[in-house]
């Protein structure tokens, strides 16, 4: 096996480059364990291992800043050490375009008289507690849920009053392949389960060990690619998948 890792890393240079990072990648013992390591690896290697550079570099951040945007970037430190899979792993909605669902196109009316700043939380004060409160998707591709529960939950409290947090948990969970072509924590659509909302529904949840709403997430908030004295490194969270239930597994006296 050593030998054999020796063999495609001097075959493959890029691959000695960033060996800490992939040596316990089941695709990389995947090729250690057959016997045509060099040859699945010169088809499989070369451009999937791309994954493991950065996604975001300084360079990216100058080329933006020396073009003619009115606004400047920067790069955070969370995101200094970010690979392209773990930035994969991080946006689950599904782009490719034999599965998304295309949404209709409507006219809008384009406004024009705009004020130079815009605060929701100041717009809709009882609305500040749902509209700030950040949530943390943990170690799941769930944006796709996070985002529309959300949006959701802001627009409810704005044109209803309603303050309870919604459950991003039960998105994830039961707005799945079948009702919006979506897999939980790996990845799902964005325009779906706007019509899932309508006929279904969602329930109340909040963060991890929220016990008095009915789905809280199933994983705790954590650390993405910065070290933090508080938080735990999202590299440590067991992936937890919410699973759909028709009872509440927070507060097990809503019904």
């Amino acid at each position: 096996m050593y030998e054999e890792s020796n063999h495609l890393e001097t075959q493959f240079p890029w691959l000695k480059t960033h060996h800490d990072a992939i040596q316990n990648t089941s695709e990389y013992q995947r090729f250690l364990n057959t016997g045509r390591s060099t040859q699945i690896c010169k088809k499989f290697c070369e451009e999937p291992m791309r994954k493991f550079h950065k996604a975001i570099t300084q360079s990216m951040v100058d080329e933006i800043n020396n073009s003619n945007v009115n606004w400047k970037a920067k790069l955070h430190d969370q995101f200094k050490e970010l690979k392209f899979f773990e930035a994969e792993q991080m946006m689950g909605t599904i782009v490719e375009k034999d599965v998304y669902v295309q949404l209709p196109l409507k006219d809008i009316e384009i406004l024009t008289d705009l004020p130079e700043s815009f605060d929701p939380r100041d717009q809709w004060p009882q609305c500040k507690d749902v509209i700030d409160h950040t949530r943390d998707q943990s170690n799941c591709g769930s944006c796709w849920a996070h985002g529309t529960t959300e949006a959701l939950n802001d627009r409810l409290c704005i044109k209803n009053g309603l303050t309870d947090l919604l459950s991003t948990a039960d998105t994830t969970a039961c707005c799945g392949f079948l009702q919006c072509f979506s897999m939980g924590c790996n990845g799902g659509q964005i325009g779906t389960p706007w019509s899932w909302f309508s006929t279904t529904g969602v329930v109340t949840g909040g963060d991890y060990g929220d016990n008095t709403t009915c789905f809280p997430y199933t994983m705790p908030q954590c650390a993405h690619h910065v070290a933090s004295s508080t938080l735990p490194s999202c590299e440590d969270v067991t992936q937890n998948d919410p699973k759909c239930s028709k009872k509440c597994s927070g507060n097990t006296s809503l019904t």
